[in-house]
């Protein structure tokens, strides 16, 4: 009897700490969620001519939106025409400094062939092994590529579009 009475208190103890260390981790999580949350871009020069802009949306639903979009690439264009698009929209996961993107539907568009846009779904990773980080409004994500068939770290830097459009 006494040892039931000295295990509950233990039981109690050991229960009460590991509720309160999932609840920290959430917590931080969901600063992060809250921290991410918005609309980021990257413009990159393209050669020889146009450029594309890259966007990334985040929302504390935990969807997003993946877009890149391409200016004045063909040679019949004017620098700010509309080439070529495309759209990623899915769900993510935060797992403190990690952040797993998984698109379940992808749009694409290309002036060249022309037509209406292609609608594909299907559950496609991108930013494999990817990690984050955010400085001076600046999100800096880390993740695999694979250039030339060997595994290699990539940096992709988004800046937060603080006009709050999408």
């Amino acid at each position: 009897m006494k040892i039931r009475h000295l295990l509950i208190p233990v039981i109690i103890i050991a229960l009460t700490a590991t509720s309160c260390s999932q609840s920290n981790e959430q917590g931080e999580d969901y600063l992060s969620v809250v921290t991410l949350t918005g609309a980021w871009t990257d413009s990159v020069k393209m050669q020889p001519r146009g450029y594309q802009v890259n966007g990334l949306t985040l929302r504390e639903n935990l969807t997003f939106t993946e877009s890149t979009t391409f200016y004045g690439i063909y040679s019949t264009q004017t620098t700010h025409e509309l080439s070529a698009y495309t759209q990623r929209n899915g769900n993510f996961v935060l797992t403190g400094k990690k952040i797993y993107f998984v698109a379940k539907n992808t749009v694409t568009w290309d002036s060249f062939t022309g037509g209406n846009p292609t609608s594909t779904v299907r559950d496609e990773v991108l930013f494999e092994s990817c990690t984050f980080e955010i400085k001076n409004d600046v999100l800096i994500l880390k993740y695999i590529t694979y250039p030339k068939d060997s595994p290699e770290i990539t940096t992709r830097q988004y800046t937060r579009n603080k006009s709050g459009v999408e």
